[in-house]
This record gives C-alpha cells, sequence and structure tokens, in this order.
C-alpha cells in the first residue's frame, strides 16, 4: 500500500467518524434515529477523500521538490512533506470558508470575538500535518543527477552501426 492510499484512506475514514460525531447529539436527542448516521458518514467519507487529494497533492509538491532540494535527514524529509501537504490542505479549506461566507453575504461575527473557523482551520491544518508526518515516505526520492529530459550522445566513431 503506497503513502498515497493510505493518505485517501486515512482521510475517508476521519471524515466519516468526524461527520458522525458531529451527528450524535442530534442522534441523542431522539430526532433522527441511528440508522441516519450513515448519511453523515458518507458525506464525511466523500468530504475527507476531497481533503485526502488535496493532501495527496502537497505530498507530490514536495516529491518534486526533493529532486533540486534534497532534505539532509529523513526527519527534515518527513517536516517537509508533511507542511507541503498540511499547506495545500490549508488553503483548500480557506478557499472553502471564503466561498460560504461570500456566499451567504454577511460577514462572519462570533459572539466570543474570534472567529469560530479560524479554530476550525488550525484543527485541519494541525490534523493534517500529523497525519502527513505518520504517513510520509521513509525516505526521500534520490535526486536524479541529470534533469534534462533529451540525452545526447556523441556519434559512434567505432565503425559499427
Amino acid at each position: 500500500m503506497s503513502w498515497v492510499d493510505k493518505e485517501l484512506s486515512l482521510a475517508a475514514l476521519t471524515g466519516a467518524v468526524t461527520g458522525v460525531a458531529v451527528m450524535i447529539p442530534i442522534v441523542g436527542d431522539g430526532a433522527w434515529s441511528w440508522v441516519g448516521l450513515f448519511i453523515p458518514a458518507f458525506i464525511g467519507a466523500l468530504v475527507g477523500l476531497i481533503v485526502g487529494s488535496s493532501a495527496v497533492a502537497g505530498g507530490r509538491c514536495a516529491l518534486r521538490t526533493s529532486h533540486t532540494w534534497p532534505a539532509r535527514t529523513v526527519c527534515c524529509w518527513k517536516h517537509r512533506f508533511a507542511a507541503c501537504s498540511a499547506l495545500a490542505v490549508t488553503l483548500l479549506v480557506i478557499g472553502v470558508f471564503m466561498a460560504a461566507v461570500t456566499a451567504s453575504g454577511a460577514p462572519v461575527r462570533d459572539a466570543a470575538g474570534f472567529p469560530t473557523s479560524l479554530i476550525v482551520l488550525a484543527v485541519i491544518a494541525a490534523v493534517t500535518y500529523v497525519f502527513s508526518y505518520l504517513l510520509a515516505p521513509p525516505r526521500p526520492p534520490r535526486p536524479r543527477k541529470n534533469l534534462c529530459f533529451i540525452t545526447i550522445r556523441p556519434p559512434n566513431r567505432g565503425g559499427d552501426q
């Protein structure tokens, strides 16, 4: 199982668990039946796959940077991988939050003075960072010596053609 498969599986599982956890107070009050938890789990898994795909895109960006800027240690490599993945997910979530605020037409005002959306963004970024750090490939791929895709060979002067 590659890191991409692990990342997407864990993202879908985390999304499904989060969807169920959000709905448990409503089910506990008797407003829904326990069977109604399948819908939030399914929607949470889909959202988890979208977020996981963004994390995979960030991880692929980290893999590309390792060719031109190799990491000194495995720890540095894992931190770079996690940072790229968390940045990609954070940008995706910021875009979704901005679209939601723009579509509603009203500014976000919380009574506590600190926007709840920033807390949610920080939690999502932290969870993504930890998961990406744990699921990062054990070491970066070795840098390529020749970044040119066309190899020019000298003419064969030995006579056998």
